[in-house]
């Protein structure tokens, strides 16, 4: 009981705040765009600490790395987003905000590619084969 009602208070904080966004905000995809920057800059401000907390120059901490500077450009493009509704001209801004996307996505293939290595390295798709196996034979003796 003493760790639901903490919960249940951030669940309704969050909802109120939400709300409160909605309500202030002159339009609404200016308060996604805010919803969504807010909660970006919380998953990079983990990402951080996950990058901190890990050995130096292991393999998740590079992946981590790459993990934060993509999400670092998906946050930079929401906040060029929200900027452009106060730009007049958008020609160049517009292939600002599609650069940013685009190595974003290029940083997310790298770790992508990056968590390819770390598995082959850990070698976790033999001990899933090996796994698999088992389970297949626990079926057969039922």
């Amino acid at each position: 009981m003493k760790k639901l009602l903490p919960i249940i208070l951030g669940i309704i904080s969050i909802a109120v705040a939400v709300y409160a966004i909605f309500r202030i905000s002159p339009t609404t995809e200016f308060a996604i765009n805010f919803l969504v920057i807010s909660f970006g800059l919380l998953a990079l401000i983990w990402s951080y600490k996950a990058y901190q907390s890990l050995a130096p120059n292991s393999s998740l901490r590079s992946y981590s790395l790459l993990f934060a500077a993509a999400l670092t450009l998906i946050v930079l493009n929401r906040i060029l987003a929200v900027m452009s509704t106060f730009i007049i001209i958008k020609t160049w801004y517009n292939y600002l905000e599609y650069l940013t996307v685009i190595s974003a996505y290029l940083l997310f293939v790298a770790a992508s590619y990056k968590i390819l290595a770390i598995g082959k390295e850990f070698g976790f798709a033999d001990s899933t084969l090996l796994i698999k196996e088992a389970l297949k034979e626990k079926k057969k003796k039922k």
